[in-house]
């Protein structure tokens, strides 16, 4: 699984540079392979099989219709969009913020009052985010030429997420530091196990 999140974003700003059609191919196949990684590495012929029956339709989108470049401006702008809607949609009246969520799973059930609202408040931003990110992502595919689209979307994007994390962190340990917090490789952990369908 690694791998293919990796060379993806790499096989599309390498089709974006090199307008390749070959390579928008590689790209959406390897896209495509990502949610069946587990089935495909434990040899499942179903799963072979559809990723088989995959590549031939994003063959003839990419090299009979033309559309490879157009599929790929989707998942930029789908991904974030939905996990936007998934934090947005705990904070709707009657529901209990996702990070609200995760940090009162994390402390055994209990999460003090300030640090409640202090979570809210972190959903909210990682909400507009999210849709700021997927909102960029359109102006860009449609105003800006391909190679700032695709240096946006593969790598400025997941520096922008990757640096909300320690920055959210490190500024919840000093305005809150009168409380407990887990150590900072403690808090992704904690992120990467947390079961969102249970909490």
């Amino acid at each position: 699984m690694p791998i293919l999140i990796i060379a993806y974003p790499l096989l599309v700003h390498l089709s974006a540079l090199r307008h390749d059609l070959r390579l928008q191919l590689a790209a959406l196949i390897c896209l495509a392979a990502i949610p069946l990684y587990t089935r495909l590495r434990s040899g499942r012929l179903g799963a072979w099989a559809l990723l088989l029956a995959l590549a031939a339709l994003l063959y003839a989108l990419t090299f009979i219709v033309g559309g490879g470049q157009y599929a790929l401006f989707i998942p930029p702008v789908l991904l974030p969009a939905a996990l936007g809607l998934v934090f947005g949609e705990s904070l709707l009246d009657g529901r209990t913020a996702l990070i609200t969520r995760v940090a009162r799973a994390s402390r055994g059930g209990h999460l003090p009052p300030e640090l409640a609202h202090y979570t809210r408040g972190v959903t909210v931003v990682w909400t507009l985010a999210l849709f700021a990110l997927a909102l960029t992502s359109v102006a860009l595919a449609v105003f800006a030429p391909l190679r700032t689209w695709s240096l946006f979307t593969n790598f400025i994007s997941y520096l922008i997420l990757g640096a909300l994390f320690p920055l959210e962190y490190f500024w919840r340990r000093w305005r809150y530091r009168a409380f407990e917090h887990p150590g900072f490789w403690d808090y992704l952990k904690l992120i990467a196990r947390t079961n969102y369908r249970k909490i």
